[in-house]
């Protein structure tokens, strides 16, 4: 199990219990921008799109970086603070109405949660939207903005991801898949965990 000082103090300047509360999520899509189609809402409904606790369930359905993410938290007696789990199909640039909603159940999420710990969150690094074509970069600075600058904050990518100045500015360190097939998605995100647990 985790142990922490109790004098410990996460980014809210509130004391720190043995018991971290970290929050987790997951955005996917790989972005074709040279595709007429455009990625509605209705595409990531018809998917994968969850908030809240509904995240939970997804922790264990799927061999992935959320199970990975659950793999070594749980056994490390972590409160679990579920976000977003939104993933769909490669396709076009994704509509407005789509960026808006996800950021939206983010930051909302994040502000009915409790003071956190830390941030471990799953991207593809390939999301590009209507007027926002770096819609990983704007996900992790909304993310930062709402945790402040001193919570630990972990992404995990996928190894052709597109990196940005704003997503390396945001989150305190980053790992991606290591193989091609992705045989390692679920390592990734075990390892994504084990490093923001090493941060706190």
């Amino acid at each position: 199990r985790l142990h922490i000082s109790e004098h410990a103090r996460t980014g809210h300047g509130e004391p720190m219990t043995s018991k971290p509360r970290i929050a987790v999520g997951r955005l996917w899509q790989e972005t074709n921008t040279f595709s007429q189609a455009r990625t509605t809402l209705l595409d990531f409904r018809r998917f994968r799109y969850h908030a809240g606790a509904k995240v939970l369930d997804e922790m264990g359905s799927t061999d992935d970086e959320l199970s990975g993410f659950r793999d070594v938290l749980q056994p490390a007696g972590v409160t679990i603070v579920p976000l977003v789990a939104a993933n769909c199909w490669c396709g076009g640039p994704v509509e407005k109405a789509f960026v808006t909603d996800v950021l939206t159940r983010i930051t909302s999420q994040l502000r009915q949660a409790p003071p956190l710990d830390g941030v471990v969150f799953s991207l593809h690094g390939a999301l590009v939207g209507e007027g926002t074509p770096d819609v990983e970069g704007e996900v992790v600075r909304v993310i930062r903005h709402e945790i402040g600058p001193n919570v630990p904050f972990i992404i995990t990518l996928d190894h052709h991801a597109n990196v940005t100045r704003a997503t390396l500015d945001a989150c305190d360190t980053l790992t991606a898949y290591r193989h091609c097939p992705h045989l390692d998605m679920r390592e990734t995100g075990r390892r994504g965990a084990r490093l923001l647990l090493r941060l706190i």
